[in-house]
């Protein structure tokens, strides 16, 4: 068996690394996250099934990153 040392990357969605985009600390620590770390607020948001939640969990996710914070 083979360790994995390639790198991986969350492809996240436009609306949310423009809102991340706005917010410098929020983008900093978003992305010194780990890849585990950044698909949990990607699948959070993606899971979102009408606009005004996702909006509003773009938002939250923002929110928490400016303050250091992960998601769960």
């Amino acid at each position: 068996m083979e360790q994995d040392h390639q790198l991986r990357e969350v492809e996240a969605p436009e609306d949310f690394l423009d809102a991340l985009s706005s917010h410098e600390q929020a983008e900093a620590y978003y992305n010194g996250l780990a890849y585990s770390y950044q698909k949990e607020y990607v699948s959070w948001i993606e899971t979102a099934k009408r606009p005004e939640t996702r909006a509003s969990r773009i938002e939250k996710s923002v929110s928490k990153l400016g303050e250091g914070l992960r998601l769960k």
